[in-house]
């Protein structure tokens, strides 16, 4: 049986009964995933040139946790179409693309009225579905005020109680700028680390060439073409194959807002998150989601050291890749071996996926 909240949303879904503990929103979940990166930018440094993340000292190479976030967030927006509008009773995109925050806040207030900061974060966090699992800074500063002073261009003041005067800062005489609905921070029971390349990698600036300027240089007295081609890099890399982790802590769920819905969806947002992330930097296929898993505790807070729980997923170079002496260049040259059972008390597994299998 297909996770029976995605089956009419999704061309595939994991499977996944809906009754499977890796669902359950009381009990805690740490994860562990593989994906890959060949010939493209998994995730590139603005202050590096737009280069593929990379530890300079070990060379390994980064995606941080932010981006994977991102993959995941645009993965629940397709799925209920929230990407640009808010739509759905609870399946809203806080943080959307080239989305300006402050209008989140007034479309909360607009239907759900402001209350306490408290009551505010509550109702932020029902509505969107990336403040429910990934918390978020829920503070964007104030409302403009179009007044100046207290009543100033109000010819009937009207009713008291009807059309209340604005509010004026005693010390500036100018109307007091109100908050925007204030949820103040809130912390996500959801956690994603930088997912790292097991092995070393050699990213690359490749020079490319393109027809079209913008402008001739200063001097030229051609207007109607461009003289030569504009010159620029392409950063890319040719292979590696990432590690993530990632946790679901209940109790900073403390009203029990998280559903066994928003569950299913970031399990398949693993593995569909890289499907629609495509451009230029990273064509598509060039990342793949290639397995999963999934380590239910019966306790909230857990029944074993998180740490044991992932070294028990191994990833190493497959003995045929090594007797070539090639550097990877796909994920069939690595093997992944899982430790034996029986796991800790307490503590079940399960494989989302498994490319490898």
């Amino acid at each position: 049986m297909s996770t029976p909240y995605l089956q009419d949303r999704l061309g595939y879904a994991l499977d996944l009964a809906e009754d499977h503990p890796a669902l359950d929103p009381e009990r805690r979940h740490d994860f562990v995933f593989l994906f890959d990166a060949t010939n493209c930018n998994p995730n590139g440094d603005p202050d590096n040139d737009n280069m593929p993340r990379q530890d300079f000292e070990t060379r390994t190479g980064i995606v941080s946790g932010p981006c994977l976030k991102r993959k995941l967030r645009d993965f629940m927006a397709s799925a209920f179409g929230t990407g640009h509008e808010n739509t759905t009773e609870t399946m809203n995109l806080y943080v959307k693309h080239r989305g300006l925050l402050k209008n989140e806040h007034r479309a909360v207030a607009e239907r759900m009225g402001k209350g306490t900061t408290d009551e505010n974060q509550r109702n932020m966090r029902r509505y969107f579905w990336d403040v429910r699992l990934f918390g978020a800074v829920l503070s964007v500063g104030k409302e403009d005020a179009a007044e100046g002073t207290d009543m100033e261009g109000l010819v009937d003041p009207g009713a008291p109680g009807e059309t209340p005067p604005p509010k004026v800062d005693a010390k500036k005489g100018k109307v007091k700028k109100e908050d925007v609905l204030n949820g103040g921070q809130c912390v996500g029971p959801v956690t994603i680390g930088m997912a790292e390349t097991v092995e070393p990698v050699a990213p690359g600036l490749m020079s490319i060439v393109r027809d079209a300027r913008v402008d001739n240089p200063p001097g030229s007295e051609e207007t109607s073409k461009a003289v030569s081609a504009m010159p620029g890099n392409l950063p890319w890399m040719p292979y590696g194959l990432y590690c993530g982790t990632g946790h679901y802590t209940p109790n900073l769920d403390p009203d029990r807002l998280v559903t066994r819905e928003d569950l299913a969806i970031l399990w398949n947002g693993l593995r569909r998150m890289f499907e629609s992330d495509v451009s230029a930097a990273r064509p598509a296929g060039s990342i793949r989601a290639l397995a999963a898993w999934v380590f239910t505790h019966d306790h909230r807070l857990g029944n074993y050291p998180v740490h044991r729980l992932f070294d028990r997923v191994s990833v190493r170079r497959s003995a045929e890749s090594l007797e070539t002496g090639l550097p990877a260049r796909t994920y069939r040259d690595y093997s992944v071996v899982l430790a034996s059972p029986p796991l800790p008390p307490g503590v079940t597994l399960t494989e989302l996926y498994n490319d490898w299998a």
